[in-house]
């Protein structure tokens, strides 16, 4: 039987820019997520490149769908994402969205804590406990969020005591 590697690829790109817009799109992640060899994802990318936006940021190269996010574009709202979730788990060089400083407070000893994203980059952690009353989230980012990352942080948190069924208290 023979198997199509650039399929695999184009599958596995299509999944990537697909879950997430932001992190890089690099041979090493395609090859990772299709199976292939380094050598032939990074052939399969070279194919697909006129489909795709190359990024250079730090001397790093990414590969973005056409339709990724720009530079200029105002500021999304805050995420706020579980442990565990795929957005830090999935990938061995985390660099492109928790700063080397803030890598200890993101994840410590192979646990990953629950964490606030704004603009792609991990800016903080945040925790929930359930008491009697409300559910309480708590907030622990790595400098200051502006005004109006503290109002989408809320925001988020609201959403997350709805699916829930409960009351919220930020603190």
């Amino acid at each position: 039987m023979t198997t199509r590697p650039f399929g695999r690829l184009s599958a596995a790109i299509s999944a990537i820019s697909a879950s997430d817009k932001v992190k890089s799109n690099t041979a090493r992640l395609a090859a990772r997520w299709s199976g292939l060899a380094v050598r032939d994802a990074t052939a399969g990318i070279e194919m697909a490149s006129r489909h795709l936006v190359k990024e250079v940021i730090d001397a790093r190269t990414y590969w973005l769908p056409p339709s990724g996010i720009g530079v200029n574009e105002p500021s999304s709202p805050v995420h706020i994402l579980p442990p565990f979730d795929e957005y830090t788990v999935a990938y061995k060089d985390r660099s492109a969205v928790v700063a080397p400083e803030h890598a200890g407070l993101a994840s410590s000893g192979g646990v990953f804590r629950p964490i606030i994203v704004v603009d792609g980059r991990v800016v903080g952690t945040w925790k929930a406990n359930a008491r009697k009353a409300a559910i309480v989230v708590t907030r622990t980012p790595f400098g200051n969020l502006s005004r109006a990352q503290e109002h989408s942080f809320s925001e988020a948190a609201r959403r997350y005591a709805d699916f829930l069924g409960m009351p919220l208290s930020v603190e």
